[in-house]
């Protein structure tokens, strides 16, 4: 079997010397910004399920469609993420994630006003289609914006902006979902009325509707800056656009890298048998 090569490539920011100023930091703070951004929306799904499960009456399975829904969006987006970063830049596949991040988002408010469980749904998975965008664009910027032999730093600072979105969304949730209306016992909801029972229901979808729409305001927020924001150029380290390799090329399975394979399954599974459980219990 002759050798197989994996064409790869790599950026760097074009001017070194703005690594040494102040240039960078302004638009590193706002890719910091996006990992807490979607740490927070994918910790608010362990907030909405009992919420949702009381107002709607699911059952586990149905209650389970609201992480399946939210991981589909991450399974489906990063070829079309990546073609459009390939396509355009890592500037445009942040701010089509947060564009799409602040329609699903917005989803939550119609669909709370008319209690529509599909709707809530859809805006999930169009919120995960988003942060697929934003995580598919936001690693690798960080790494490249500055000098390289601090890339793996820079990553790792801001991936602490992740775990104290993790936090935050908890603390948020819980104060402006789940205590805005307390949930009540089987024995006191076998109590009420019809008309008493609905509007309690009801009450319990609504109350996420300020949240998600503080989230689609802070969103919008972050895109504009970042719209606004001069980002450093980026080139090819072999500085030539007619090496790449095709974009189907891209695609060829890392025959030379099994650990990459095993890897990536792992990855799959950990999220798999993370989140699941977490929802149903």
């Amino acid at each position: 079997m002759g050798n197989t090569t994996i064409q790869t490539q790599s950026f760097r920011a074009v001017d070194a010397e703005q690594s040494k100023s102040k240039r960078y930091i302004i638009p590193f703070a706002l890719l910091c910004s996006l990992f807490f951004l979607w740490a927070v929306a994918n910790n608010l799904n362990d907030i909405l399920l009992p919420q949702f499960q009381q107002a709607f009456t699911l059952t586990n399975f149905q209650a389970g469609l609201i992480q399946s829904a939210f991981y589909f969006g991450y399974f489906v987006i990063p070829i079309p993420a990546g073609i459009l970063m390939k396509k355009l830049s890592y500037k445009a596949g942040i701010i089509t994630g947060l564009f799409l991040y602040a329609v699903g988002a917005a989803l939550f408010w119609p669909a709370a006003e008319i209690m529509n469980y599909t709707l809530f749904l859809i805006g999930l998975f169009i919120i995960a289609a988003g942060l697929g965008c934003l995580e598919t664009a936001a690693n690798p910027f960080v790494t490249v914006l500055g000098p390289e032999s601090g890339g793996h730093f820079r990553l790792n600072l801001a991936q602490t902006f992740n775990s104290f979105g993790a936090i935050i969304a908890v603390v948020f949730g819980q104060s402006l979902i789940l205590s805005n209306v307390p949930h009540q016992s089987q024995e006191a909801l076998d109590k009420m009325t019809p008309d008493q029972l609905s509007a309690y229901k009801h009450s319990l979808v609504l109350s996420v509707q300020t949240p998600y729409m503080i989230i689609v305001a802070i969103v919008l927020v972050v895109a504009l800056l970042i719209m606004l924001t001069k980002f450093p150029a980026l080139q090819s380290d072999d500085h030539s656009d007619a090496k790449q390799s095709s974009f189907l090329s891209s695609l060829s399975p890392p025959h030379p890298y099994p650990p990459l394979a095993l890897g990536g399954a792992g990855a799959v599974l950990l999220r798999g048998g993370r989140k699941p459980p977490a929802g149903v219990i």
